[in-house]
């Protein structure tokens, strides 16, 4: 497997890394390897998770949009 190390990383962006972290039961280092990940594929695992199935789901746009906007409020 392959490694970086990233320098100059701003302080809130690693506190907030290491809340998600703890948020998920992982450590910062598997969070930041799943955030990676789900950036790169274009993905957030987060929203995934929330809406499942879709139109499927459940869940009103609605619901999807506040949930959507709250995400954003949250990523570094």
């Amino acid at each position: 497997m392959a490694q970086i190390l990233i320098r100059k990383l701003d302080e809130d962006v690693l506190r907030k890394l290491q809340a998600r972290a703890k948020a998920a039961g992982r450590s910062t280092e598997s969070e930041a390897r799943q955030v990676l990940k789900a950036a790169v594929e274009g993905r957030s695992t987060k929203l995934t998770s929330f809406i499942g199935g879709g139109k499927h789901s459940g869940r009103s746009v609605n619901e999807i949009n506040r949930y959507i906007k709250k995400l954003r409020s949250e990523w570094p």
